[in-house]
């Protein structure tokens, strides 16, 4: 990974405000689409819902492979700062004309043309809307490595998605009787909201910079891997499992609830009236909910609180099931633990950053999807007490540090990457004698895990108690080699020294 400051350096408020409000230009045409796409299709285009719900089933198993396929794509076709920021600018026009497209069902005399149609534009949408929420969900993790910035950009982000579904959820079908309730008054509804989504996305593209830059080579030169490897070093990343369990479950269960609710409230409740007030039910609460889950997930961990999230949300489904449908009093409540589970899938956000870093810090390589922060701080703190790095928390800046320390810190981060080849020059200048205890007691860990370690060291008396091999250089060749000995002697390496 190369890169100017970009731990330390902090995002401005502007490319915070840009990137995030990109959530809200997804969300408005994504939300609408999952929320009424099926009520246009079969209310207004007179669409058999047989055959929309067989499109809908066959399309959502290609958009599986699509995912796949843009994510590698994008790594493959990638340049230094400029990898998700291009996708941004191609997609955005298609995306926002692909939303119009489903909404403007032509008049077909043939039930098959209109079935194709159908197929044609809905897997159109979905294609596209891959295309650019991948690259927009990537490019969190590229323009900052501060992990304030990335909490901050997925509270950020989950505020705009909640305003975009609060606005579909709330007042689409306000705003379509507005237009003369028409199949055309879906179509000046749709249009108005890829505008806005045009507007922001515009705004993300112009205002954020690709900061984080890929693993290169010894060469210099930034390297490819092909769908086979990108897939494997997927597959043995943990969070990235705990991340897609995570997201099936509470994809399943979101969807499940805005796929529903408007036919659940409209026939079998028959109280067509609380469509909207169930929406602001579950999008308006979000807007504080979010801010005030930060300090709860900072205590439990944003892995547990995604995981409490999803289990409050299907509470909240349990509890509009068992209500019933003549009970509007538990479908408010249930609605209401819905929005409440929802308030900390923000964590996901922050969580798919550091799970591209988890992969390139233990295998290498930068897949577009550091450690979690809790096994963060859990192992700085271990190395803080091993090494008694003097500091005030695992969270103070290295460049803040004094000299020694900074020299553990160092020692500290390439023990903790587990590598099997390690160089050390000098390790111990500067420490004192008893951190230089800890530090050869460490030493003396990694022999025993089988690591290779060159050690270059000033002090004779460090070499004979710590080294297997001394080899004696001088004039570029290696002039001498001790091996260790009880009988060796500093004297005895002097000699062949000078």
């Amino acid at each position: 990974m190369n890169g100017k400051n970009v731990q330390g350096s902090r995002l401005s408020w502007k490319e915070t405000l840009s990137f995030s409000s990109g959530e809200m230009g997804t969300n408005l045409l994504f939300a609408v689409t999952s929320a009424y796409l099926l009520v246009y299709y079969t209310n207004y285009a007179q669409i058999n819902p047989a055959i929309v719900g067989t499109i809908m089933l066959i399309s959502k198993i290609f958009d599986a492979v699509s995912d796949v396929a843009m994510g590698y794509i994008e790594e493959r076709f990638a340049k230094p700062h400029a990898k998700a920021r291009p996708w941004i600018k191609r997609m955005v026009v298609p995306y926002a004309a692909s939303a119009l497209l489903l909404f403007a069902v032509p008049e077909f005399n043939s039930t098959a043309l209109q079935a194709l149609y159908v197929f044609l534009t809905y897997n159109l949408f979905c294609t596209i809307y891959t295309m650019i929420v991948i690259p927009y969900n990537s490019l969190q993790a590229l323009i900052t490595q501060n992990e304030k910035d990335r909490e901050m950009t997925g509270v950020l982000r989950s505020v705009f998605s909640t305003i975009a579904s609060t606005i579909v959820n709330s007042f689409t079908m306000t705003f379509v009787e507005a237009a003369g309730n028409t199949k055309q008054s879906w179509l000046i509804v749709i249009g108005a909201y890829a505008v806005i989504a045009l507007a922001v996305y515009v705004l993300c593209y112009k205002n954020t910079t690709e900061r984080v830059v890929e693993t290169k080579s010894a060469e210099g030169k930034e390297e490819k891997l092909g769908l086979k490897q990108s897939l494997q070093y997927v597959l043995e990343n943990k969070y990235w499992w705990i991340l897609t369990i995570n997201g099936i479950v509470s994809s399943a269960v979101i969807a499940l609830n805005m796929g529903s609710m408007f036919y659940y409230l409209a026939y079998v409740c028959q109280k067509p009236q609380s469509v909207a007030v169930v929406g602001m039910i579950l999008s308006m609460p979000m807007l504080f909910l979010i801010p005030l889950s930060k300090p709860i997930v900072a205590k439990i961990g944003m892995k547990n609180g995604l995981v409490a999230g999803v289990l409050i949300m299907a509470l909240g489904r349990v509890v509009v099931g068992l209500g019933g449908s003549a009970s509007l009093s538990a479908i408010y409540l249930g609605s209401i633990l819905f929005a409440v589970g929802c308030s900390t899938q923000w964590c996901s956000y922050p969580l798919l950053c550091n799970t591209v870093e988890y992969g390139e810090w233990k295998n290498g390589h930068r897949q577009g999807i550091a450690i979690l922060p809790k096994d963060e701080h859990e192992l700085a703190n271990r190395e803080i007490d091993a090494l008694r790095i003097k500091c005030h928390s695992g969270k103070q800046l290295v460049n803040t540090l004094s000299g020694g320390n900074k020299q553990k810190v160092s020692f500290a981060k390439w023990y903790a990457k587990g590598s099997d080849v390690i160089i050390m020059d000098c390790p111990t200048r500067g420490v004192d004698i008893g951190v230089k205890q800890s530090m050869y007691m460490l030493i003396e860990q990694m022999k025993k895990e089988g690591k290779a370690i060159l050690m270059i060291s000033e002090e004779l008396s460090e070499l004979v108690g710590m080294a297997d091999k001394i080899l004696i250089m001088k004039n570029f060749e290696v002039t001498k080699e001790f091996m260790r000995s009880p009988d060796l002697k500093q004297t005895d390496i002097i000699e062949y020294m000078i």
